[in-house]
């Protein structure tokens, strides 16, 4: 069986090692993530946006552990990661206020009998 490991910069050591996923659990984990995402696009913004800020407290509230994660497997210093999980907070939280309005539909101008408007939709897969 093949592993992954990473090393930690900090000391040389092993910090985690994991086995690499086969070929079949790969494509078994990109069909669940097709299954996955159709679901995803039926909720509508709003609900996915709640989906996403719980996540986001999630992950801040285990900030100590994610910052010493960061430590050992970069090498960043203890005092600097803390602020890697606060960037990532900010930059989530705002991607998250920012979704409705950038994904609200378009007027694409007017045409006597239409409504005409562009319309982002998240697909099942790439085009």
């Amino acid at each position: 069986m093949q592993t992954i490991r990473t090393v930690s910069p900090v000391d040389g050591s092993t910090y985690v090692e994991r086995p690499l996923a086969s070929e079949r659990e790969v494509d078994a984990a990109i069909a669940a993530a097709v299954v996955a995402q159709r679901e995803w696009r039926a909720h509508a913004i709003e609900e996915r946006a709640a989906a996403l800020s719980a996540f986001v407290d999630a992950f801040v509230a285990e900030g100590d552990d994610i910052a010493t994660e960061l430590t050992w497997q970069m090498g960043r210093p203890i005092r600097y990661t803390p602020g890697e999980v606060r960037g990532f907070e900010e930059r989530a939280r705002t991607m998250i206020a920012l979704a409705p309005q950038a994904l609200a539909d378009l007027d694409a101008g007017p045409k006597e009998g239409f409504r005409r408007l562009i319309r982002a939709s998240p697909s099942a897969s790439p085009s």
